[in-house]
């Protein structure tokens, strides 16, 4: 069918013949542009962090004697965690089957955020490491996406988490109550 004879509406336009997908329209409400990565109905932000592991690329949470018991002594509700098994429990078999400590760190900003928050809403994310390591054996540098309230309480979040986790990996009591009471004092 010729342009001529199709449906008025469909005879205005023209197909996309570029290779390149054209850019995809977000729609937000009452046409008020809003941050491209925040989502409006949840009244939550997507936060992204970098993390370098450092002397610990390589290693996982079986290379540190009682890290999995200390980090769930601290924070006991992380056994709520299902992970990537969808199944309650799910990250404290990744825990026992030994992770990276990239990926200890984000449940640990989600858990942190949970229990800060007045009204204990549940808050999701997830770790990879940079695509050109994919293949390496010992990742150092990963990207975390987890949602938070807002940048202040994301930021803080991510901060108490690595110096809880750096503390566990070290053999030190981390100062978690600490770092919970800072993030409750926050604007939620």
């Amino acid at each position: 069918m010729t342009p001529s004879r199709a449906h008025p509406s469909l005879a205005q336009r023209q197909p996309n013949r570029s290779k390149k997908p054209a850019p995809r329209r977000q729609a937000f409400l009452l046409g008020i542009r809003r941050p491209q990565l925040e989502i409006v109905s949840l009244g939550v932000a997507l936060f992204e962090i970098q993390i370098d592991l450092d002397g610990n690329a390589g290693r996982t949470t079986q290379d540190v004697a009682d890290f999995s018991r200390s980090l769930l002594t601290e924070l006991p509700s992380l056994t709520e965690h299902k992970c990537w098994s969808g199944d309650t429990g799910g990250f404290v078999q990744e825990l026992h089957l030994g992770t990276d400590f990239a990926h200890v760190v984000e449940h640990v900003i989600l858990e942190l955020q949970h229990l800060a928050d007045p009204k204990h809403r549940i808050y999701s994310g997830w770790t990879k490491c940079s695509p050109e390591e994919r293949t390496q054996e010992n990742r150092r540098y990963y990207t975390i996406h987890f949602q938070t309230r807002s940048f202040e309480i994301g930021a803080t979040a991510a901060e108490c988490a690595v110096r809880i986790v750096s503390d566990l990996i070290e053999g030190s009591a981390p100062a978690t109550q600490d770092a919970l009471e800072e993030l409750r004092q926050l604007p939620w």
